[in-house]
């Protein structure tokens, strides 16, 4: 049976908690979803995870839907969201991604430059994605530079990865792509290509 994986890395640290809109508290994180859940140390010696857990979100796009956030030096935040998309409701679940996607869009909105936002429309999607859409821009609630990227991966994968400060050096969104690319190798959906290994 195809599985749609929809993860979602949104930008959303609050006291600790995840939190993501229309979603209920479950447990531990699934099995399935939480298996694109990376550790924290991935991102840096001094990275750490406050909290991850399973959600429930509209069963009927969602067989499950996993969280984690992670906080680093600096104020820098990720929140990454796993979402098991139903293989009947692919379209439906990439909608409810895209609405969720504009939703922490807004959240970055201070400083928006028109021109910068349509040159990412030309920026070749990250490794492991076929199509991306990405979002730059300030956020004024933590006063650090925050980066969105969307991406639709094969067999049916969809990811939305924000963070707010710095990943990896990068702060635009090469740090969004970067969380993106960081979960799909967490759950296993392809293989580090040869001139990334140096071969």
């Amino acid at each position: 049976m195809r599985v749609a994986v929809l993860c979602l890395g949104l930008l959303l640290f609050v006291s600790g908690d995840l939190r993501l809109a229309y979603a209920q508290d479950s447990d531990d994180p699934d099995d399935v979803s939480g298996a694109f859940l990376p550790a924290a140390s991935v991102f840096g010696p001094d990275w750490y995870s406050p909290s991850s857990k399973g959600f429930d979100w509209s069963p009927e796009l969602f067989e499950s839907v996993s969280g984690a956030t992670y906080a680093g030096p600096s104020g820098s935040r990720i929140a990454l969201y796993i979402f098991i998309a139903r293989p009947s409701s692919i379209h439906g679940a990439w909608e409810a991604a895209t609405k969720t996607f504009d939703t922490y869009r807004r959240k970055i909105t201070d400083k928006y430059d028109y021109h910068k936002t349509e040159a990412l429309k030309d920026i070749p999607p990250p490794v492991g994605c076929n199509k991306a859409k990405r979002f730059e821009g300030w956020d004024g609630s933590f006063g650090l530079f925050g980066a969105l990227t969307m991406c639709a991966a094969e067999p049916n994968i969809i990811l939305v990865a924000a963070v707010t400060g710095e990943v990896g050096g990068n702060h635009d969104h090469r740090a969004s792509d970067a969380v993106v690319v960081t979960a799909l190798r967490t759950g296993g959906s392809f293989a580090t290509p040869t001139a990334e290994r140096g071969g």
